[in-house]
């Protein structure tokens, strides 16, 4: 049975948690899971953002001047093997706060059942892989997160982190990445200063077999 919080408690539960988690200096090692702005995908609800908690006057959601990117992802991948990527993140916005900070959350996703995807692995003192909630609509997901170490205190950006993502072992079809990332001023608040972009990407699995094709299906393609 899965454990339910009343409305109101969950609502302050989540929010002092992603509060202090991506925001205040004093607990900064990394948000929570389930909020990299993933899809609905095959019934499995649709992932939060940061914009949930981190709110301002404005809207704060992939504003010009800044942006997400999920870099060095190949076409197709391999299963079992092993792959390096990074996240960029970058905001003019931020140019005027000389405390900024920044940080980012990513998972992996199979694009056919929702369920996560592969494994991450990375180097400590920067980012960490933390797990889904067992009671999370997904709980097989992992999350590759910022850490104290890694959210560059006062940098101008762009900034990056690097780490590996491993396949899973038999082919499973297509990969999608869902990245979020917070480009906040630093001052501890979840105010109108920090700002969140989004990004998604996705790798085919090279395994999987191409539907076979008659000679006369491709003739009738050409067909006047």
């Amino acid at each position: 049975m899965i454990r339910k919080l009343p409305a109101v408690v969950a609502v302050a539960v989540l929010t002092a948690g992603v509060t202090l988690a991506f925001a205040h200096p004093n607990f900064s090692s990394g948000p929570l899971p389930g909020f990299t702005g993933a899809p609905v995908i095959n019934g499995l609800p649709e992932e939060g953002t940061c914009v949930a908690c981190h709110v301002g006057k404005s809207p704060l959601l992939n504003l010009p001047g800044g942006r997400v990117q999920i870099l060095d992802l190949p076409e197709s991948f391999n299963p079992g093997l092993t792959y390096r990527m990074r996240v960029r993140l970058e905001s003019d916005s931020t140019q005027q706060f000389a405390t900024r900070r920044w940080g980012f959350e990513l998972t992996a996703v199979n694009l056919t059942t929702g369920d996560g995807a592969g494994t991450f692995t990375v180097r400590p003192d920067s980012i960490w892989v933390r797990d889904a909630d067992p009671f999370d609509p997904w709980p097989t997901r992992q999350y590759v997160v910022h850490d104290s170490d890694g959210y560059f205190e006062g940098e101008t950006g762009p900034v990056e982190w690097s780490f590996d993502w491993t396949a899973p072992p038999t082919s499973i079809g297509p990969v999608g990445f869902y990245v979020a990332g917070n480009a906040a001023n630093g001052d501890g608040s979840n105010g109108e200063h920090d700002f969140i972009y989004t990004s998604a990407d996705s790798m085919q699995d090279s395994t999987t077999a191409v539907r076979p094709s008659s000679w006369g299906a491709i003739k009738a393609n050409y067909r006047r």
